[in-house]
């Protein structure tokens, strides 16, 4: 399900990804050709919901964060503004599931995105429409602000804009 080009991310650059990883044990991946972002997650009874199944919130927050990520992947620095989360399924527990994160389309300020929750089988189980809007992030580099995660996306946003592959920034950064 993952393209076999996507490049594997070593480390977690969100405070989120690094809080909820010990309970949904994920993977991250970024693929430059179709520039999307994939998440692969074995959720446990930690983020349950309903019995046998996966809390909602944590569900949104997965799909904030994948497009969210991809976005900054993409070399945008941006924050949240809407989000739209349909659940279409339950989601299991204990079941290896797919984060997608995609750019449907740029307007000035405001990036529009799509997001889904995937089974093994490809059936989406949730999906999301997001828009993250463009911010100048250098009003934030107040170090009791910025987390040391953040620095390192700015300075990967600098070499992104200034057109090098992800490949070239992964091997300066050790991203």
């Amino acid at each position: 399900m993952i393209p076999k080009n996507a490049i594997k991310l070593k480390n977690y650059y969100s405070v989120f990804f690094n809080t909820i990883n010990p309970y949904l044990h994920f993977e991250q991946y970024y693929c430059e050709e179709s520039n999307s972002f994939w998440l692969k997650i074995f959720p446990e009874k930690e983020v349950m919901g309903p019995p046998g199944h996966v809390h909602g919130g944590c569900l949104s927050s997965l799909l904030d964060e994948a497009m969210g990520s991809l976005v900054w992947i993409s070399g945008l620095t941006v924050v949240t503004a809407h989000l739209e989360t349909s659940y279409r399924k339950p989601v299991p527990l204990n079941s290896t599931l797919y984060v997608l994160a995609e750019i449907e389309n740029r307007i000035k300020r405001k990036v529009i995105t799509t997001g889904s929750i995937l089974n093994e089988n490809g059936d989406a189980l949730t999906t999301a429409r997001g828009i993250f809007i463009i911010y100048d992030h250098s009003k934030f580099k107040n170090e009791i602000i910025v987390p040391n995660e953040f620095r390192k996306l700015y300075e990967f946003n600098k070499m992104r804009k200034e057109g090098k592959s992800f490949d070239e920034i992964s091997a300066t950064l050790s991203f």
